[in-house]
């Protein structure tokens, strides 16, 4: 299992709710491909690290819904976050899974 941070709005993940931008989560390898690829919105956590999200950004603007609205720097972060979510999307889109022999 590996970690990993999500950022987007709002997922469930199995039986686990997903709502706040920068929440931690368990993955495998196949599991991270397998929700990726399904819409959930998650980058590794060394990803989110280099972000340098700091833990009163996320307390302050990771719910979803604009209130109170984010700062520049935040929303240029997050949308880092994002870009990197449709850089994996590519990338598992693009390659075939490990262990499905092709």
């Amino acid at each position: 299992m590996n970690p990993y941070r999500f950022v987007g709005t709002a997922c469930v993940v199995g039986a686990i709710e997903f709502d706040q931008f920068g929440q931690r989560a368990q993955f495998s390898d196949a599991q991270f491909r397998e929700v990726v690829l399904g819409g959930g919105s998650f980058i590794p956590e060394a990803d989110f690290q280099a972000l340098e999200v700091t833990q009163e950004e996320i307390d302050t603007f990771g719910l979803g819904g604009g209130f109170p609205e984010p700062t520049a720097d935040f929303s240029a972060k997050r949308d880092r976050a994002h870009q990197q979510v449709r850089d994996l999307i590519a990338e598992f889109t693009n390659a075939p899974a490990k262990g499905t022999g092709e």
